[in-house]
């Protein structure tokens, strides 16, 4: 399942990814065709694929109902706000819940790089600055 809908069903696998790259999208396909019948077994619910068209509300109702949160981060990734959105506020979320909730896991494809100190001065507060942080509030 992918795109804006209501309501992502309760117990899902969430998978961000960076929409605009092609091999992070092939790469989120890849994992999806080989954990999907382990998640079927444990959960109904499925795999639910993040996309840029969900609606905070929906977003932040995934994060609070998912079993478990998968981030897979390519090379531009923590340029885009909403890959920042789910890390930022699926972690929030695990240590506001005592870690009850869904901790994110990072997966580093090739080609990623973590940022340096750079980033977080020059990079950073421009692109979290697109994104409202009202909807952070647990």
């Amino acid at each position: 399942k992918s795109g804006t809908i209501a309501k992502v069903a309760e117990d899902s696998v969430i998978i961000s990814t960076l929409p605009s790259s092609d091999e992070a999208s092939a790469s989120a396909g890849v994992l999806v065709s080989k954990i999907q019948q382990d998640v079927l077994e444990l959960t109904k619910s499925g795999i639910y694929i993040v996309s840029p068209d969900d609606e905070q509300e929906v977003l932040h109702n995934a994060l609070v109902e998912a079993r478990a949160v998968i981030v897979l981060l390519s090379p531009g990734s923590l340029t885009v706000c909403q890959q920042l959105r789910v890390i930022a506020h699926s972690q929030m979320l695990h240590e506001a819940s005592g870690s009850q909730l869904a901790r994110p896991i990072p997966v580093s494809l090739p080609g990623f790089q973590f940022p340096g100190a750079d980033y977080y001065k020059d990079v950073f507060p421009n692109v979290w600055g697109t994104y409202d942080n009202a909807h952070l509030q647990v």
